[in-house]
């Protein structure tokens, strides 16, 4: 990485450009297999986290993975996907992990009578199930936009009721350049699109 700077330096410095390096923004930024530790104490600003990916597997052995998306014009969300397809535990990891994140599932709504509108179902059982195929998902949402820190205590909340917890890959945009020579963890977790 330190490459990237000193030829980022080097041609500013060729062009008689008056910039500072540092703020250079450096999109499509991904790091992947960071540890609880290193994402708490990353050094990439929250502002540029796009989103960060935990896998785990739920007591039954099923395989989950969810998405903390940071923005959204619909506010702040996890994208829960269950790869095994198996409703009835997905509807149970997605109360436990709206309970650890404070958020809310999306959930079926039933029609109130004489045209009055819908009502959410409540309870474990009126919690939507969305099939796409490959796995089925939920989106949860989220009251606060997840940082980097917040991310990191839910999954250490997560690690306490499920199994194999893993953060898989944290995806960020407009990364300033400089924040690449003390990410807070190995530069070789980080790649670029």
């Amino acid at each position: 990485m330190r490459g990237y700077v000193a030829l980022g330096q080097a041609a500013a410095a060729n062009s008689g450009l008056e910039i500072s390096i540092g703020r250079i923004p450096i999109e499509g930024v991904i790091a992947q297999d960071l540890t609880l530790d290193e994402l708490r104490v990353s050094r990439l600003p929250d502002k540029a986290l796009r989103n960060v990916q935990t896998t785990f597997s739920s007591q039954t052995g099923s395989h989950y993975q969810a998405v903390h998306v940071h923005e959204n014009p619909r506010g702040p969300y996890i994208l829960l996907c269950g790869l095994g397809k198996d409703a009835v535990d997905f509807k149970e990891v997605a109360t436990v992990v709206a309970e650890l994140t404070g958020g809310e599932p999306e959930r079926d709504r039933i029609s109130r009578r004489f045209g009055m509108g819908t009502i959410p179902v409540q309870g474990k059982e009126g919690i939507s199930v969305f099939d796409r195929s490959g796995d089925i998902c939920n989106v949860i949402r989220l009251a606060a936009k997840p940082t980097q820190a917040m991310v990191a205590s839910f999954t250490e909340r997560y690690a306490e009721r499920f199994q194999d917890v893993k953060i898989t890959i944290a995806h960020y945009g407009r990364v300033p350049l400089m924040a690449f020579t003390n990410p807070g963890f190995a530069q070789t977790k980080l790649s670029f699109r």
